[in-house]
């Protein structure tokens, strides 16, 4: 069996919202892997754009049904191609780069693997890449997992997707 999990958008939404909540009462690490079908994840004050719902409508008609969540940031591709990792965790309150730590947690794996292959990685911004932040993971100039995140409490949201076919990877990390 796939540890991949085969979601509707909706469902891995309420899935990582439940996350964040049990990782505030249990203080556990949680983590999913998803991907989902086709479709364009937009920040959901998105919604008040004028013509939005129009957009919506003729995006949908054209195959690409647009969804909303919850965190901010920019419009994000989804589909077969596309591998979602979701993670939850506890961020203390005195951390002071806590945007800082949540992308290092989530990046530092991809790096590691990268140095036992002889392979470096460096963080940093890709311009003209679908993510464009500080915390690409940049090798030979092509970003991977580029982290975007949104506050919520004490619980941490952290997600990265990546294309599983030759297009520029994007992830985000939610706080």
């Amino acid at each position: 069996m796939s540890p991949v999990l085969q979601l509707p958008y909706h469902e891995a939404l309420e899935r990582e919202r439940d996350m964040v909540a049990e990782v505030v009462d249990h203080r556990d690490i949680k983590w999913m892997i998803w991907q989902t079908h086709h479709g364009i994840v937009v920040p959901r004050s998105h919604a008040h754009y004028d013509n939005f719902d129009q957009a919506m409508t003729s995006s949908k008609a054209r195959g690409w049904p647009v969804f909303l969540r919850d965190t901010g940031g920019g419009a994000v591709v989804q589909g077969p191609d596309v591998i979602n990792l979701s993670m939850s965790f506890i961020s203390g309150p005195t951390v002071d780069d806590r945007i800082g730590s949540a992308y290092r947690l989530l990046c530092e794996p991809l790096m590691a693997m990268l140095r036992s292959r002889g392979i470096e990685g460096a963080y940093r911004a890709v311009s003209g890449s679908m993510c464009d932040g500080a915390y690409n993971v940049v090798v030979a100039d092509r970003n991977s997992p580029a982290p975007r995140n949104a506050g919520k409490a004490l619980g941490v949201i952290v997600r990265s997707n990546m294309q599983s076919s030759p297009i520029l990877p994007c992830s985000w990390i939610w706080i």
